[in-house]
Formats: C-alpha cells, sequence, structure tokens
C-alpha cells in the first residue's frame, strides 16, 4: 500500500499549483494599442464608408484608436494579401466582400489571400 508522507503530499500539492499557473495566458487584455480596420477599395466606396461609420463606435467600445486605411489594387487583393502577410494578432482587419474570398483564390492562387490562412471574426451585410 502506498503511504503518503506530508512532504510527498507537499510537494504534488505544490508542483500542481504551480503548474495550474502554466496555462494562464501570458497576454495582456486586447486591445492594448490601435486596431487598422484595411479596406481593400478605394474610398468613398460602400466598403470605406461602412468602416469609416463603425471606426469610432469600435473606438468607444474598445478604448483604443481604430484606423481606416484604404489598400486598393488588384481587384482587392492588395489589401487582402496585406492583412494575410500581417500578424495574426487580432490588431489589423480586413473589412472586404466575397471577391477577395472567393474568387481571387480562383483566379490567382498564388496571391496568398485565401481562406485558410485568415480567421472571420464578423460578417457584415449591407443592403440598401
Amino acid at each position: 500500500m502506498l503511504t503518503w508522507t506530508r512532504r510527498t503530499f507537499g510537494v504534488l500539492a505544490l508542483s500542481a499549483l504551480a503548474l495550474s499557473g502554466a496555462t494562464l495566458p501570458a497576454r495582456a487584455q486586447y486591445p492594448e494599442g490601435p486596431i487598422t480596420i484595411i479596406v481593400p477599395f478605394a474610398a468613398g466606396g460602400l466598403f470605406d464608408s461602412f468602416a469609416r461609420v463603425m471606426a469610432p463606435e469600435m473606438e468607444k467600445s474598445l478604448g483604443v484608436p481604430v484606423i481606416v486605411e484604404n489598400r486598393t489594387g488588384a481587384g482587392g487583393a492588395s489589401g487582402g494579401v496585406a492583412v494575410a502577410n500581417a500578424e495574426p494578432d487580432g490588431y489589423t482587419l480586413l473589412l472586404g466582400g466575397a471577391t477577395l474570398n472567393v474568387l481571387m483564390p480562383l483566379l490567382d492562387p498564388e496571391q496568398g489571400a485565401t481562406v485558410s490562412n485568415m480567421r472571420f471574426i464578423a460578417f457584415a451585410r449591407a443592403m440598401t
């Protein structure tokens, strides 16, 4: 029969306590800094207008600056590639349409902005 001594029990208890803290995230509260929304189309369009209406509300809610950046070119692929190549830390967001997610990977699989290397956080729809 296994006999538990106080020392053995103490070592196991301290080990369990130390290891339980190892699973806690080592990151601070999100967000810590500015968030950039990349709009892959020209200023003044539907996506740009939506981002510029949404950004001040996000700033109020999150307490950090929200920057809207237009990255035009290649039918939206330039902005999509910029987001795909950004750090996956949640500070660079893409506001685009189905063109980027469906057509571009089919037309040019090498361009880099594919559904597999991005994580969707919200779907927005604007209709008139």
